[in-house]
Parts: C-alpha cells; structure tokens; sequence
C-alpha cells in the first residue's frame, strides 16, 4: 500500500482495473489470469512522457488480449493507469 494498488472490478462481462502510484516511477507487469477464457479488448489509458509538463496527457492504446497476457504499464511519479476490458 505504501508503493503502489491495483484495484479490478467487473460489470457484467467487462472488467474494469485501476492503477494508483507513488512518488516513484515503476514499471508494472499485469497479469490477466483472473479473465475467464476468450478473446478481449482492452483498452489502456496511461500517463503521458510529458506528464511532467502535462499532468493531463494521457495515451490510449487499444489492443486483444486473452488471459494468458500480461500488460506492462509504465506508471509515472504520483501516477496511474486505467484499463476497460471487455469480451469480444
């Protein structure tokens, strides 16, 4: 708790997962073993490079996954990480 929490939750078939950082840039491997079998999309909103200069820039990136993948998110000093997963 005092470094880093990952939260998930589900609505329905979509799960919803949350990343809230401390003061120190980390580099997070998330696995996604806890999705029942299947195809996926996720959708990963990170903090920006220029986060520094822009706390409100955020990336979107959209991709498949399965529950056999583990995503890196690059989590910024006092950062985090939002992800939209949802069954194809």
């Amino acid at each position: 708790m005092n470094e880093h929490v990952t939260v998930a939750r589900r609505s329905g078939s979509d799960w919803w997962v949350g990343s809230l950082n401390n003061g120190a840039e980390r580099n997070l491997k998330l696995e996604l073993d806890f999705l029942s079998e299947g195809d996926y999309q996720a959708t990963i909103y990170t903090d920006a490079e220029d986060v520094d200069r822009n706390p409100n820039h955020l990336d979107r990136q959209v991709r498949k996954v399965t529950r056999k993948d583990i995503i890196e998110l690059n989590l910024a000093k006092d950062g985090g990480a939002l992800l939209h997963i949802r069954r194809l």
